[in-house]
Formats: C-alpha cells, structure tokens, sequence
C-alpha cells in the first residue's frame, strides 16, 4: 500500500475532483428543465410592471402607481409590489415576505431579515426597463444559467468535500489506530474513495446517510483493508 500511495499520491483528489464535476453535471441537467420553464413564465410576469424608466436614481415612469402581485399562499406567500407614489417604504409596510419597489429603493424582504437597496448603489441611474430588456435577460439566463449552476455545484461540492474528507480522516485514522497502525496518508486515501462512493449511493439511490453513518462506515472500511491489508501481507521467516 505504501509503494501504490507514493505513486499515486493525487489519485484521492483526482477522485474527489471526479465526484464534483459528476455532481455538477447532474445538477445542471436536472436545472435546466426547471429553468426553461419557469423563465418565460417569470418574464410574463415581470412585463405587468413595466415599462419603467429610471433617471438620475429616481423612477420616473409609471408616474403615482401603485402595482401589486402576490404569489402563493400561507407560509409560500410571496408579494411583488411597485409604488412610485413614496420614494421609500415605511417598515410597518414590510411585513409580508417579497420584492418592494419604490420611486428610489428596491426592498427584499424575508422573515429572517430586510435587505435595502438604492438604484444608485446598483448602478441604474439612467435606464428604461421594458419588453425588449426583459425578454434579452430571459434568453440570456435560458443559455447560460445552467453553466453557472454547474459551476457553482462544481465549486461547493469540491471545497465542501475536500473538508469533510480532511475531518472525517482526521477523527477515524485517530479510531482506527486503536486495532491498527497506518500512515495518515492511507486513511485519507481509503477515506476519499469511500466518501465519493458513499456520495454517488447518496445521489442516485436515494440513501439519506446522515454525518454519523458516514463516520461509522468509514471506520469500518478503514479497519476492513487494513484487515485485508494485514491478511495478505508475506509472513516473516
């Protein structure tokens, strides 16, 4: 085992890198269906607001309108709200989750916390937003929004596992020691693998293995080969 890991040291981070990009292509694929239908549907949507026209960081056109469209229900509930008459909402106004759009302010609200922004401050200070704007952007994230998801999988999952990776074997090679004696990079190794095989179980059979389970399973694949390991090695004369 030690001559196979001085040869192959990258082999358990070109696995992991594998694993990242497998699942970045399959959230990708699975995406893009959702987004070729429910992007139209958004643009059909966002054209009952318009046109608006921003000059110098102040909405200017539709003049005194107020807009307002809610989406789902209950705890789902979701406004989109336009008011030109109020150059800024008053907090009592903010009380149900959704997009506030006032003559200078745009206001996202959640029921965790209230972010502000101001159209200087996202840099639209002179723009009409209409039809044609509307129906550019939806084409473009029809296109592309899938390349950004996969790389954003790609880039989580990655990180994500390189760390699990590194904390699970810094925890069972500290265990395993306990029935046997191997080098940390080994158990990082066997850890690597086992992780993206329990990964991939994970994925596409639906197993809900939780942080425990993996750390027991782990574990016990470590002490199998060094059990296999130990098994198969020449005796001593």
């Amino acid at each position: 085992m030690k001559e196979f890991l001085a040869k192959n040291k990258w082999m358990g981070f070109i696995v992991v890198l594998l694993y990242a990009f497998v699942v970045g292509v399959y959230t990708s694929q699975v995406a893009i269906p959702f987004i070729k239908e429910y992007t139209p549907i958004a643009a059909q949507e966002a054209e009952k607001f318009l046109p608006i026209t921003i000059e110098d960081n102040v909405i200017t056109e539709p003049v005194n309108t107020i807009i307002t469209e809610t989406y789902g229900s209950g705890m789902n509930e979701f406004n989109v709200i336009l008011n030109t008459k109020v150059d800024e909402f008053e907090a009592s106004d903010l009380t149900k989750s959704g997009l506030y759009i006032s003559k200078k302010y745009v206001y996202a609200v959640t029921p965790q916390k209230t972010e502000i922004r101001s159209f200087e401050s996202m840099k639209f200070s002179n723009m009409v937003i209409d039809s044609d704007v509307v129906k550019s952007l939806a084409d473009y994230i029809e296109k592309n929004l899938g390349k950004y998801v996969f790389g954003a999988v790609f880039a989580f999952m990655l990180l994500f596992s390189c760390a699990a990776i590194l904390l699970y074997t810094i925890f069972s090679h500290w265990i395993v020691a306990i029935w046997f004696k191997q080098p940390f990079s080994q158990t990082l190794f066997i850890n690597s693998i086992a992780y993206v095989a329990l990964g991939l179980l994970n994925m596409f059979a639906g197993f809900g293995l939780g942080v425990i389970v993996t750390f027991v399973a782990l574990i016990a694949v470590n002490v199998g080969v060094c059990s296999s390991i130990k098994n198969n090695a020449p005796e001593e004369a």
